[in-house]
This record gives C-alpha cells, sequence and structure tokens, in this order.
C-alpha cells in the first residue's frame, strides 16, 4: 500500500482557515456590529471567543499530525481520539448557546418585573396622596397609565441595553422555547420577530456562530470515526516503510 491521497492535510488546511476566519469575527467584526447591542449580560463574547479559540487549537493541532502522516503514517488511535473530541466539542457548542439565551432571558424578565414593580409602587403613592381609591374612575386610570411610562422612560434612560431586553420579552411573549431557540440559529421564516429585518439578520449572526461550531465539530467527528481503522483502500497517507 503506497501513500495516496491528500484528504488529511486538505480537511486540516480547510479546517485551519473556516477557524482563522471565525476567530477574525469574533475578535473584531462582532465587537463593531453585534456585542454592543446584543450581549447584554457580558457572558457571549467570552464563551464565543473560548470557543473559536478551542477550535483553532484543535484546528492546528489536526494540521500537524496531518503533516507529519507524510513521513510517520496515519496514526489512527489520534483519530479515535479526534472523533470524540469533535463529538463533545460540538455539544459544547449547543449546551453554551442555550445557557447563553436562558441567562439572556432571565435578565430581560427581571427587567419586566423591576418595572411592573416600580410602576405599581408610584401608581400606590399617587392613589393614596390624592385618594384616589375608585378602579373604574378617570384618574386611576390616568395614573395607571403615567406610571407605566415613566418605569419604562427611566429604565429606557439608565439602561443601554433596554431595547434589546424589550426585543427579548417580545419574543418569549409571543413563541415557544422551542421555536425562539431554533429560530436564533437559522433563519425560520414563521418566527414572529419583534422589530425590524436587519436586527434579526444580525440576531441570527449573534448566536448562529455556535451552530456554525457545533456544525464542525460534527463534521470532524464523522470525518474522523470513518477514518478510524486502516482499510484496504489507498484513500490515506500510509507509510509502507512501516510495513
Amino acid at each position: 500500500m503506497e501513500k495516496n491521497n491528500n484528504k488529511y492535510l486538505i480537511f486540516s488546511i480547510c479546517l485551519f482557515s473556516v477557524s482563522l476566519i471565525l476567530n477574525y469575527n469574533t475578535f473584531y467584526l462582532n465587537n463593531i456590529y453585534l456585542y454592543n447591542h446584543f450581549d447584554f449580560t457580558g457572558i457571549s463574547k467570552i464563551i464565543q471567543i473560548i470557543m473559536t479559540i478551542i477550535i483553532l487549537i484543535i484546528s492546528s493541532i489536526c494540521l500537524i499530525k496531518s503533516i507529519q502522516a507524510k513521513e510517520n503514517g496515519v496514526d489512527f488511535l489520534f483519530n479515535k481520539f479526534m472523533s470524540f473530541v469533535f463529538i463533545i466539542y460540538a455539544i459544547l457548542c449547543i449546551c453554551t448557546y442555550i445557557y447563553i439565551r436562558s441567562s439572556e432571558e432571565e435578565v430581560a424578565l427581571k427587567m419586566k418585573n423591576d418595572l411592573e414593580n416600580y410602576g405599581e409602587n408610584f401608581k400606590q403613592e399617587q392613589l393614596n396622596k390624592n385618594k384616589y381609591n375608585n378602579k373604574n374612575s378617570f384618574e386611576y386610570d390616568y395614573y395607571n397609565f403615567i406610571s407605566e411610562a415613566l418605569s419604562q422612560n427611566e429604565y429606557a434612560i439608565n439602561d443601554e441595553y433596554y431595547d434589546r431586553k424589550k426585543e427579548i420579552l417580545e419574543q418569549v411573549e409571543n413563541s415557544s422555547k422551542i421555536e425562539r431557540y431554533l429560530s436564533m440559529l437559522i433563519y425560520n421564516f414563521s418566527y414572529q420577530h419583534y422589530g425590524s429585518s436587519s436586527i434579526k439578520f444580525n440576531e441570527i449572526q449573534y448566536y448562529g456562530i455556535f451552530l456554525i461550531l457545533a456544525s464542525i465539530g460534527l463534521i470532524g467527528a464523522k470525518f474522523y470515526s470513518f477514518n478510524m481503522y486502516l482499510n484496504n483502500d489507498t484513500n490515506i497517507f500510509y507509510n509502507k516503510n512501516k510495513i
């Protein structure tokens, strides 16, 4: 059997190139266009950077091993190990995405509760001060409306991420969790999204990197799992001196 195909090297070069692009997007482009609007928890940026660095390290190791395979032959134990590494990486990408999105929804729901509590306290102060006890009166409705407006206005002034949190609240109220979480990763035309189409596109870019990284993990796992054992074809690097 002679060494023949460059599939290991080609796969590793492609993986390394994609990893470089993702790191460039995470470290530079996303800082300009995405994180300032979407990442109000500060968690997503850190996790995305970590995940892209990890895939860059993995791709570097794969590239080095593919070059070494030219001289040393294929390390099938390494292939087995990498197939598990890629599977674990893919699962980790999805889990971190769910964690980030759920954390953002918790913060947005907390804002909703804060708004309701502030509005209710303000309303009660005004009603008690002016002795309006009739819930069917015009004055009661007026102070109820004013309290909600004032609480939202105060949050909008003091919280730079108020608009984003409001977007998430609209999403939570108008969609199921499964529909919502899937729509963050892929464009779902049936999804009732709050805001403009440009916001939706940027939102998919913001969350979609986790789908890209998970897909890379699955592709890597498939590639190395198909090459875990020596077979009779010549579609691999092989060192005939080791026969």
